[in-house]
């Protein structure tokens, strides 16, 4: 799904208004996924996820040039993808700042 949960909007909003402090740092936003579809899709998909978060943080009044989306797909898994536990830590989202 490629909706944002609403047990995630505190969270998003206290990011917000991190990212507002100063609208110049550039942030990458990371989505990846499971391994449970084809390449295309998982890439797809993620892209989609990272999409949606970057309007969720445009929609409180940060610009869109603060951010870089990136749908890694099931690339760099952080555990195995062979139990629920492993796919569930490997759909994430990582934020990292862009050092220019």
């Amino acid at each position: 799904k490629n909706d944002i949960k609403p047990e995630a909007l505190q969270l998003l909003d206290k990011i917000s208004k991190f990212f507002a402090k100063d609208i110049w740092t550039k942030w990458s936003v990371d989505v990846y996924t499971d391994n449970k579809g084809t390449v295309e899709q998982l890439k797809l998909n993620s892209l989609d996820r990272a999409r949606v978060l970057v309007d969720y943080f445009v929609s409180k009044g940060l610009p869109s040039f603060q951010f870089r989306l990136n749908g890694q797909g099931s690339e760099n898994p952080v555990a195995k993808n062979n139990t629920e536990e492993g796919r569930t830590k490997n759909r994430r989202i990582e934020i990292i700042k862009i050092e220019e």
